[in-house]
């Protein structure tokens, strides 16, 4: 009996709606821990595990959207800067 449930709880954790939850929330892991672009590839493949997966896509919604605001952070103190240094070269 015993060997029967744990062959039942394995064969569930290969089911592709398993598989995406788990990859879903190693995501989301990645988000809080700041890490947005890895988190995307996460959900994207849990989406793949499972299309239906909605927490996979609104998920993946958050990533893209905090991708956007890295990059934006990114680019943002460079266009600070370059007032600065064309003053600089101006004197």
């Amino acid at each position: 009996m015993k060997s029967a449930l744990l062959l039942l709880i394995s064969l569930l954790q290969v089911t592709p709606g398993h598989r995406a939850q788990q990859l879903n929330m190693e995501g989301a892991s990645l988000i809080e821990r700041g890490r947005p672009a890895e988190a995307e590839l996460k959900f994207r493949e849990a989406l793949q595990a499972d299309p239906s997966n909605i927490d996979a896509v609104i998920n993946l919604g958050v990533a893209l959207f905090k991708e956007q605001i890295c990059r934006k952070r990114a680019v943002l103190p460079a266009r600070r800067l370059r007032p600065a240094r064309q003053r600089a070269s101006a004197q």
